[in-house]
């Protein structure tokens, strides 16, 4: 199931942030999708759901997503922001062994997500999805320019320069 993608709710030329993260954590308690329902509305699920994690602030990683978003654009509510940002994952199911190896899911999925947002800035989220947009990079050069940060979920040991990544991507966007 796709799952941990939401934002661009506007129009896409409004689109200025991509937000990619390395994949979708373990589904939480109670998350579930009916497969009994047609693809149109599980994907609706899926993000009904996400919106609903980041709206409430469910885990560290939601909590960060909003800062930074906050920090880019103070003035707006979330629901503006998410005219101007999509997040997503540079691969939309979850995965038991995390494999970076074949970069199949990115340039059938991720590519062609960025592609349709050719005035938004990509920031790639943690070493594994650095490594996979690097894979991604190689086969679509629309995707080559792209600014690395520290992953939103950290490590309590390496909050502070995660957060410090954070900040100078921050800086770059608010300059470009």
């Amino acid at each position: 199931m796709p799952r941990g993608f939401l934002g661009a709710t506007g129009c896409l030329e409004e689109v200025k942030l991509v937000m990619v993260f390395a994949e979708p954590a373990c589904p939480h308690d109670g998350e579930c999708y009916d497969d009994h329902k047609c693809p149109t509305e599980l994907l609706l699920a899926s993000v009904r759901y996400a919106y609903k994690c980041f709206a409430d602030v469910k885990d560290l990683i939601h909590q960060n997503a909003r800062w930074f978003m906050q920090q880019l654009y103070p003035n707006l509510s979330y629901d503006e922001q998410l005219r101007r940002v999509w997040v997503t994952q540079s691969r939309l199911c979850s995965i038991a062994n995390g494999s970076d190896r074949d970069p199949t899911c990115a340039k059938r999925y991720l590519a062609p997500q960025i592609d349709l947002l050719p005035r938004a800035r990509v920031v790639a989220f943690g070493q594994k999805t650095q490594r996979r947009m690097q894979k991604l990079a190689k086969h679509n050069g629309k995707n080559a320019d792209w600014l690395c940060a520290a992953s939103l979920a950290p490590r309590p040991w390496h909050r502070e320069t995660a957060q410090q990544s954070w900040e100078e991507a921050i800086a770059e966007l608010k300059s470009a």
